[in-house]
């Protein structure tokens, strides 16, 4: 499983919520910020996800996560 799988950036634009250039804007403010924010809350408070989507993005990646550490252990 490729690390890029578990990024909520990537599994966001995977579930359609978001265009990859949408998220490399949000990307790019992270990165300038002095006090970054969580990428979660800048989708939000860009409009780009809503609360909803957010729990679903992070459920998937805690479960794309817990599916690599079972990978990693056989």
């Amino acid at each position: 499983m490729q690390s890029d799988n578990l990024l909520a950036g990537a599994i966001a634009v995977e579930l359609g919520f978001l265009t990859q250039a949408q998220l490399d804007g949000c990307v790019r403010e992270q990165e300038g910020a002095l006090d970054p924010r969580p990428l979660g809350t800048l989708l939000m408070r860009q409009g780009h996800i809503n609360a909803d989507q957010l729990k679903q993005l992070l459920a998937e990646q805690k479960r794309r996560d817990s599916d690599a550490i079972v990978l990693r252990r056989h």
